[in-house]
């Protein structure tokens, strides 16, 4: 039975979205382990450390909370070891969070695909995704049940053009990083969008979306 870590802040939806995750993956037969688990009178550093690298799968939502908490951040820097190690597969889960992540966090994790969830959405989708990534055999590092979308050329210049009103020339590499990692367009105008300050200036650049 392969064992699965959920990182996450103690914070809402984050919780609820730990919990509801790790019962649907026990339903499909993974071992789930999350910290509300571990027992009274427990070494609970010693405890997440050892279940850490016990695992096989590393699943960290990401959060405005989450990045700024130093266990999850050092959960992340044990899962990236591992991974390298070819030992464990990261899956990370944005949510409601499509800003740059702090460089602690995206030295280890900007490279890797990830999925993301928005407030007004339910918890559903999200776990059948990262249950058929886990269900894929792919090896150790499996991929998100989905391609990241090719972005046409025209398109992205079109974004260079516009976001360049907004901040400047350094908007060709921003949309570049951006639409490495994006898997749709909704996705790729959002994480656009939180590089210009909330108001009108970014209403305005959203009011451009085409697709």
């Amino acid at each position: 039975m392969s064992k699965v870590f959920i990182s996450y802040a103690h914070v809402e939806p984050d919780q609820q979205l730990a919990a509801k995750l790790s019962h649907f993956l026990e339903a499909n037969g993974f071992e789930v382990f999350v910290d509300s688990k571990i027992r009274v009178g427990q070494d609970w550093v010693e405890q997440i450390d050892s279940q850490l690298r016990n695992s096989v799968y590393f699943v960290v939502l990401l959060s405005r909370a989450s990045v700024k908490s130093d266990m999850v951040r050092r959960e992340i820097a044990i899962a990236y070891k591992l991974r390298k190690a070819h030992q464990l597969a990261i899956l990370p889960i944005r949510l409601g969070f499509e800003e740059e992540l702090p460089y602690e966090v995206g030295a280890y994790l900007d490279l890797i695909q990830y999925v993301a969830w928005q407030p007004d959405e339910p918890f559903d989708p999200i776990c059948r995704t990262i249950l058929a990534s886990m269900q894929k055999p792919s090896g150790t590092e499996a991929p998100l049940s989905f391609d990241p979308i090719r972005f046409n050329s025209s398109d992205l210049d079109h974004l260079k053009r516009e976001l360049a009103r907004y901040v400047g020339p350094v908007a060709r590499v921003i949309v570049d990083r951006a639409a490495k990692k994006a898997t749709n367009w909704e996705q790729l105008y959002n994480s656009l969008a939180a590089e210009i300050p909330a108001g009108d200036e970014r209403k305005r650049f959203l009011a451009i979306r085409r697709p």
